[in-house]
């Protein structure tokens, strides 16, 4: 998508590719605990911190990783790639969600 657009695809692939590198499993966490419920907020930048622990990352890699998550976490993306990154990701989502209402529908 962004490379059809003009803008600087790799980047934008980059940071779609480690906007959610969190590394531990929400779903684990007990539905009572208050850490799950800040998920949503708090994974941008855990998964920030680790893609920086691991590779390079420009200020606009930063930014698609960071504001992935718009408009929960009520930080506007700066960059045209961050609000395809941020985009595709909600599309790629309800894709998931209604694949697996479907599925659990098909299969009672």
């Amino acid at each position: 998508i962004a490379k059809a657009l003009g803008l600087d695809y790799r980047s934008a692939a980059r940071g779609g590719l480690l906007h959610d590198f969190f590394l531990y499993d929400w779903r684990e966490r007990k539905a009572s605990d208050t850490s799950r419920a800040l998920h949503g907020r708090e994974h941008p930048h855990i998964a920030l911190a680790n893609a920086r622990g691991q590779f390079e990352v420009s200020d606009l890699e930063a930014d698609i990783i960071v504001k992935h998550m718009f408009p929960k976490t009520r930080q506007i993306p700066r960059y045209k790639e961050s609000f395809v990154v941020s985009l595709s990701d909600k599309i790629s989502s309800v894709y998931e969600y209604y694949g697996m209402l479907k599925h659990r529908y098909l299969h009672r």
